[in-house]
């Protein structure tokens, strides 16, 4: 559309709305570009108007560093770009840069995550791993029932996702201390795997935040033990 136009390369200070002049017969807009007027004319109503929205994008754009050109964007991508800026002025965020940040941040997110595993898989993998061990019978079934639990628990859910809020809940749902401890054992066992420990499968990139089992063992107090005589 706006090839059918004189093209206008300098920095644009104002523009004036299209009008139609009847002697003639032209639409007609008036643009002030390095200090010069430029007439821009134009038979078709429609064209000069979307020309003058454009231009008048473009000179918005100076202020913010940006290029402005015709999009390229069509169906549901371009409602997403509506909806994503909206958001943005609905946060009442200025900088349009932080919408292009946004996306960075997100893109990059998703490249971090991409190979992280749900907590099915990953309670698979560490299973699979620990078996290979030859644990005792009793310490196997430990492990057996801590992913069972883990899986239903959390699932399908990312293993990224998990919080020191909910693996603090998880311990703590156990009435018994000692059980409770036993479970915070088995557990910091599979989060040292899911950090990377001894895992061939992370490639080197832990799959959870450092620091995330953040359960502390209630103190026990310890009596010293005294010995009565008794005299018959």
């Amino acid at each position: 559309m706006a090839r059918e136009f004189k093209q206008i390369t300098g920095t644009i200070t104002k523009i004036n709305a299209p009008y139609y002049a009847e002697k003639r017969g032209l639409w007609v807009m008036m643009v002030k570009s390095n200090n010069s007027w430029v007439a821009i004319n134009s038979r078709d109503e429609v064209k000069i108007k979307e020309y003058h929205a454009l231009l008048e994008q473009q000179r918005s754009a100076l202020n913010l560093n940006l290029k402005v050109q015709a999009t390229t964007l069509e169906g549901n991508w371009l409602k997403a770009a509506e909806y994503s800026a909206g958001m943005i002025q609905q946060a009442k965020i200025a900088d349009p840069h932080e919408m292009m940040n946004a996306v960075a941040t997100h893109i990059k997110v998703i490249n971090e995550t991409k190979n992280i595993p749900t907590v099915e898989n990953a309670c698979d993998l560490f299973i699979t791993k620990q078996l290979k061990r030859q644990l005792s019978h009793y310490t196997e079934k430990d492990y057996r029932r801590l992913v069972r639990e883990l899986k239903n628990r959390f699932g399908t859910r990312l293993v990224s996702e998990l919080t020191s809020t909910e693996l603090t809940a998880f311990i703590e749902e156990l009435e018994h201390p000692v059980s409770q401890r036993a479970r915070y054992i088995y557990l910091k066992s599979f989060m040292s795997f899911c950090g990377g420990k001894l895992n061939p499968h992370c490639e080197g990139i832990s799959w959870v935040k450092p620091g995330l089992l953040q359960w502390e063992p209630p103190k026990t107090d310890m009596h010293e033990i005294q010995v009565i005589s008794i005299k018959y």
